[in-house]
C-alpha cells in the first residue's frame, strides 16, 4: 500500500510539473507574440510617421512654389499641367525652379506626390476656380512603402490699399479710404502732419519725427490725423506687426497684353496689327535726350500703353473725375503725371486690372490721377505723392534700391536715414477685392489612409 500511495504521488507530481511546463510554454509564446506585435505596431507606427513628415514635407514645398508663382489666379494654377486639368498631380510640374513632378518628388528615402485640386465651389468644373480657394493634396510614401496624405486649403485675403517695402514717412494729410483702406509699412513707419486710413496704419516699427521707436501706438493716434477711421475714433496705429510680402510684377505679361508699344526709337506701334502707327498717334512727343515719351495735350487715344525702356510725362489734362479715359500705362522708367488728366484702366491680365505700373518711380502731382474702376498702381523703386492726387485702386511700392536708367534720371529718392517720403494732399481709396492678395491658409488636416 506504502509503494501504491508513493507511486500516485510521483504521478501527480509529475502531472503538475508537465501542466506546469506547458503553462510556462504557453506564456512564453504570448509573450514572445506580444513582443513581435507590439515591434510590429512600432515599426508600423514609425514608418507611417516617416510618411507623414515626407507628406508635410510636400506641402511646404508646394506652398513656397506656390507663393513664387504669386498668384491669386488659382484657375490658371488649376490649369498649369501639362494636361491642363486639376488634381492629376501635375499642376507643380512645370515651374521653372524645383517643380515637382507628376511622378513624385525624392525625399528622404521616399518620395512626395502634390495635387491642386478644385474645392466645392459649386460650379460644377474642377479645373475651374470661382471661390478664390483650392485644396493642395500631398501623397507622401516612405521609404519602407508606408504612405499618408495630409491637406491644406489655399484662399486669398486682401494686401492693404497702400503696402511698402520699406520705410516710409506720411508728412501732410494724405487719406486712404476704403473696405480696403489701410496702409502698411514693412520698414519704419513715420507720421507726420494729419494722414488718415479707413482701416488702420500697421507696421514693424513705428517712428517719431526724430527716427526713435515708440513703443506705445496709441501716444502717436492720441494726436494726430483726422478721424475717418470706422471707430471714428483716434488713429489705429498697429506696431510690431509681421511683414507683408510686396508681390513681383510681371512686366512681360503686361507688355504682351497692351495695346500700344511707345518703343525707345520714338515709334509707336499698334501691337494689334504690327503696323507703325506714330503719326496717327500724334499727341505723343519723343524726346530722345532724357530717353522720354511725353503727352501735353488735352486729349489720348484710349487704349494701354507700354513705354518700352524709356520714361513718360503727362502734362495735359485728358479726362476728367467725371470723365475719365481709358487708359493705362506702364513703363520700363518712371511716370511723372501732373497737371489734371483722369484716367479709368483697361488693361487687364491674369484677372487683375492695371492703372499706372511703373519699373522705377511713379510721380504724381497737380490734381492728376485715376477714377472708375479700381487699378493697381504699381511702382519698383517709390511713389511720389504731392499736390492733391486722387487714385481709385491699390498703391504697390517694391521700394527696390535707385538704379539711374533711361536717361539717368530717378524722380523719388530715398531720404538719409532711407525713408520714402509721401507729402501733399493725396486720396487713395481702395475697396478691396479687386488688387493683389496674398495666400491665406484657410485649414488643414490629416487624411487617415
Amino acid at each position: 500500500m506504502g509503494y501504491q500511495a508513493e507511486s500516485r504521488q510521483r504521478g501527480v507530481a509529475l502531472l503538475m510539473t508537465m501542466t506546469a511546463l506547458a503553462i510556462l510554454t504557453v506564456l512564453g509564446l504570448a509573450i514572445s507574440t506580444t513582443g513581435r506585435i507590439a515591434f510590429m505596431i512600432n515599426e508600423n507606427e514609425e514608418e507611417a510617421i516617416e510618411a507623414g513628415y515626407i507628406a508635410e514635407a510636400g506641402l511646404n514645398h508646394a506652398r513656397e512654389l506656390i507663393i513664387d508663382m504669386n498668384t491669386a489666379d488659382y484657375t490658371t494654377l488649376l490649369q498649369s499641367g501639362a494636361d491642363d486639368t486639376g488634381c492629376t498631380g501635375d499642376e507643380l510640374s512645370a515651374v521653372a525652379d524645383d517643380p515637382i513632378p507628376s511622378a513624385g518628388y525624392d525625399f528622404g528615402g521616399g518620395s512626395y506626390v502634390v495635387s491642386v485640386c478644385d474645392d466645392d465651389d459649386g460650379d460644377d468644373d474642377t479645373d475651374a476656380d470661382s471661390n478664390g480657394s483650392v485644396r493642395v493634396q500631398s501623397v507622401g510614401t516612405g521609404a519602407d512603402g508606408a504612405s499618408a496624405t495630409v491637406e491644406l486649403m489655399l484662399g486669398t485675403e486682401d494686401l492693404p490699399g497702400f503696402l511698402v517695402d520699406g520705410n516710409l514717412r506720411i508728412n501732410g494729410n494724405p487719406t486712404i479710404n476704403g473696405a480696403g483702406g489701410s496702409v502698411h509699412s514693412n520698414g519704419d513707419l513715420m507720421l507726420v502732419g494729419n494722414p488718415c486710413a479707413q482701416l488702420h496704419f500697421s507696421t514693424g516699427n513705428l517712428v517719431d519725427s526724430n527716427g526713435d521707436p515708440i513703443a506705445d501706438p496709441s501716444v502717436l493716434g492720441a494726436d494726430t490725423g483726422a478721424n475717418c477711421n470706422e471707430s471714428g475714433g483716434d488713429l489705429d496705429m498697429r506696431s510690431d506687426e509681421d511683414g507683408i510680402s510686396v508681390p513681383a510684377m510681371d512686366f512681360q505679361a503686361l507688355y504682351d497684353a497692351v495695346d500700344y508699344r511707345l518703343e525707345n526709337d520714338g515709334t509707336i506701334t499698334d501691337v494689334a496689327t504690327g503696323l507703325d502707327v506714330t503719326g496717327v498717334l500724334s499727341e505723343w512727343g519723343w524726346d530722345a535726350g532724357n530717353v522720354k515719351w511725353t503727352l501735353s495735350g488735352n486729349s489720348v487715344t484710349p487704349g494701354s500703353y507700354y513705354a518700352v525702356e524709356s520714361n513718360v510725362t503727362i502734362s495735359g489734362s485728358p479726362g476728367s473725375q467725371n470723365n475719365p479715359t481709358d487708359f493705362s500705362l506702364v513703363t520700363d522708367g518712371y511716370i511723372d503725371m501732373s497737371g489734371n488728366p483722369s484716367f479709368t484702366p483697361n488693361l487687364t491680365v491674369g484677372g487683375l486690372l492695371y492703372s499706372l505700373v511703373v519699373g522705377t518711380d511713379l510721380g504724381l502731382s497737380g490734381n492728376s490721377g485715376t477714377a472708375g474702376s479700381q487699378g493697381i498702381h504699381y511702382a519698383h523703386h517709390q511713389v511720389m505723392f504731392n499736390g492733391n492726387p486722387n487714385l481709385f485702386g491699390q498703391v504697390i511700392v517694391a521700394d527696390d534700391d535707385d538704379t539711374p536708367i533711361y536717361g539717368n534720371n530717378n524722380l523719388a529718392v530715398l531720404d538719409g536715414d532711407g525713408f520714402m517720403e509721401v507729402s501733399g494732399n493725396a486720396t487713395i481709396t481702395y475697396e478691396g477685392g479687386g488688387g493683389f492678395g496674398g495666400m491665406a491658409i484657410s485649414g488643414w488636416r490629416e487624411v487617415r489612409n
